[in-house]
């Protein structure tokens, strides 16, 4: 980790810039000490004063952002530096004041895995006019159609691409059309900074918002867990079981959406929302408060319907974020878990 840590540095100091990565590897590694495995039917109810209306908790950048490096398809940035990540959340509490127990799910892997970026198309927001470039990616499967990225060889199936660059599989994912897909495609150059994982980035697509690359699976999500939906006022809706939020970073939860072809469900705080199974016992409604970070609300109980989502909806509006500052107050127990 310290290893990590000062090459990246060293390379950005040659550079005139240095990554933010100071709190990421300093809760990282508080956290590597204290991972332990637990049950979640063992957990104690803790107590949680929820902050009025949304707290600011990061995000990346929304405008079009210029590569590393804007060589042809299969080039490779070799003197970029690892890019700033998002800020680390705090979580999602339901109501003014609520009980239910903190639950850190850490991936220590994500930042050495898969990385992504997120384009959206002029009208999108999260899995609606919008594609997930991620690598490296598996290699396509034999049932995929041929296509073209460039004056590469690629593969494509119903709302993605699959191509090869830089030695490894790349992948393009998302409801926009397919000559969409493949414009965005061209556009991906891949940085191999030193001391730390290659990652894509997009070069600007005229009409397109291209945001920073990220992990593609959330270092951490944070849980909150409620065991009774009855205690957070939508039993009816529900049914009598688990109810539980959750705060997502990285690309893997709307890349699902996309694969399932997940649609719209009314605005949640203005946000659009998404009603899904990704992330769900029965269900979730996820929607995007900042860019690079989604909340849910999911639950266990009775079937995914009209009445569940509306219940759903419901809680969304009463929901507010905390602070980092007030999750770690709460000493959330760790599970060491691959989040995707």
């Amino acid at each position: 980790m310290h290893d990590l840590k000062q090459a990246i540095h060293d390379q950005a100091d040659t550079v005139g810039s240095r990554p933010d990565l100071a709190d990421v590897m300093r809760r990282v590694e508080r956290r590597r000490r204290e991972v332990r495995r637990i049950g979640v039917a063992g957990a104690g109810v803790l107590a949680v004063l929820c902050v009025a209306g949304v707290v600011v908790i990061g995000g990346r950048d929304t405008a079009p952002t210029t590569p590393l490096d804007a060589g042809p398809v299969g080039s490779t940035a070799s003197e970029a530096t690892a890019p700033s990540l998002v800020s680390e959340p705090g979580g999602l509490a339901l109501g003014g004041v609520a009980t239910g127990t903190a639950l850190d799910r850490h991936d220590s892997g994500a930042l050495a895995g898969p990385w992504s970026v997120i384009v959206r198309g002029p009208n999108g927001s999260l899995a609606t006019d919008s594609a997930i470039v991620t690598f490296p990616d598996e290699a396509p499967g034999a049932a995929l159609r041929p296509v073209m990225v460039g004056d590469v060889a690629g593969s494509a199936r119903d709302g993605a691409v699959i191509w090869k660059i830089s030695g490894q599989y790349a992948r393009v994912q998302g409801d926009l059309p397919e000559a969409d897909l493949i414009r965005i495609a061209e556009a991906v150059t891949i940085a191999t900074p030193p001391g730390s994982a290659p990652f894509p980035t997009v070069a600007p697509i005229s009409g397109f918002t291209i945001g920073a690359p990220e992990p593609y699976r959330s270092p951490s999500v944070h849980e909150m867990r409620y065991y009774d939906s009855a205690a957070v006022g939508e039993g009816a809706a529900l049914g009598n079981g688990l109810t539980y939020t959750g705060v997502y970073l990285g690309a893997w939860f709307e890349d699902q959406l996309l694969l399932a072809h997940a649609t719209t469900s009314g605005t949640v705080q203005s946000h659009p929302a998404v009603v899904s199974a990704v992330q769900g016992g029965n269900g979730t409604l996820a929607w995007e408060p900042s860019p690079g970070v989604v909340v849910y609300i999911g639950y266990s109980g009775g079937a995914l319907d009209g009445l569940a989502a509306g219940g759903l909806a419901q809680l969304g509006e009463r929901s507010s974020l905390i602070s980092t500052a007030a999750w770690d107050a709460l000493h959330p127990q760790v599970v060491e878990q691959s989040n995707g």
